[in-house]
């Protein structure tokens, strides 16, 4: 698991021009966003490709990380956009959605099963919905940073995490 506040720590110090906290701050960076774009493509090679554009963008765009905002929200942020801009570039859109949610205590076939029937489900929300249920379900944003890292209000992200997971129960029941 990240560990946001050290990974803060190493930002800041690298940002200051210490380069001993490098390689530990880029391997947790890039260890979670590889996890987000995975979860959001269902790509292996996409997921590097955006894990390593979005270093790239948090690297430039250092200087312009606010230190009194939590890093994890600029980070998911960056994340996003890039995504976006992915999307954007291919032809038809990227719709496609897999993710390996672990499903603790259950037999491998069974969790086989459980990860078949909720990737079904998440394909039928909204690239959007997916994004919340994600930065707010595995990723543990409040709902306030996940409205930031979305560009919607809170209020239009709680509602639409409501949809989302009354949509989902329905579809798992």
């Amino acid at each position: 698991m990240v560990q946001w506040p050290e990974l803060t720590e190493s930002f800041l110090r690298y940002r200051g021009g210490d380069q001993a906290p490098v390689r530990p701050l880029f391997t947790g960076l890039l260890a979670v966003l590889r996890g987000f774009y995975r979860w959001r493509t269902g790509s292996s090679q996409d997921a590097e490709d955006l894990a390593q554009a979005a270093l790239l963008k948090i690297h430039f765009g250092r200087d312009r990380y606010d230190a009194e905002k939590p890093l994890k929200t600029w980070v998911f942020t960056i994340a996003q956009r890039t995504l976006i801009d992915h999307w954007r570039r291919r032809e038809p859109p990227a719709e496609e959605f897999a993710d390996e949610l672990p499903a603790g205590g259950l037999a491998f076939d069974v969790k086989l099963e459980f990860n078949e029937d909720l990737t079904r489900a998440l394909e039928t929300l909204k690239p959007v919905d997916r994004s919340i249920v994600y930065l707010y379900g595995a990723e543990g944003l409040s709902m306030a940073e996940v409205a930031q890292v979305t560009g919607l209000s809170e209020g239009a992200v709680k509602v639409r995490a409501h949809r989302a997971y009354v949509k989902l129960r329905e579809m798992l029941a």
